[in-house]
């Protein structure tokens, strides 16, 4: 089954068009990032119910800051997770609760559906200190 094209995609207070781009970092002047705050939220509503295997998000991970992978090094690298990486968010499917994560460390995650669905909704719960973020990219498979 292949899925069906989006019908829209919606979020609170801004045009969520770059989250379809294809492109999940900056490239040039260009951020490719769809910017929100704590409790922004994406709607993703689909032509027709479909079978989702799973909701592939992109967080903001602050790739031009200097992250450092370890603490065996010392240097001037951050060693705590970006402030504008999202730690805590929620995935709801047909507006019912289907994921929640409260200590999110990573750029890319995905997220299980397993089900037939028409809409799917990302509420940013939290991040790691900045009251911005923002998301790069959404994918559905």
């Amino acid at each position: 089954n292949t899925l069906p094209s989006l019908r829209r995609c919606s979020a609170s207070k801004v045009c969520p068009s770059v989250l379809l781009d294809g492109v999940d970092r900056p490239v040039g002047e260009i951020s490719h990032k769809l910017s929100l705050k704590k409790n922004g939220w994406v709607k993703i509503k689909l032509k027709k119910r479909a079978f989702v295997k799973e909701l592939a998000i992109i967080f903001d991970s602050m790739m031009e800051a200097n992250i450092q992978m370890t603490n065996f090094r010392p240097d001037d690298q951050l060693t705590n997770p970006p402030v504008r990486l999202v730690k805590a968010f929620t995935v709801k499917a047909d507006g019912r609760p289907v994921y929640k994560e409260t200590c999110n460390s990573q750029r890319f995650v995905k997220v299980p559906i397993g089900k037939k669905v028409k809409t799917l909704e990302i509420k940013l719960v939290d991040t790691w200190g900045s009251k911005d973020t923002g998301l790069f990219g959404i994918r559905l498979s």
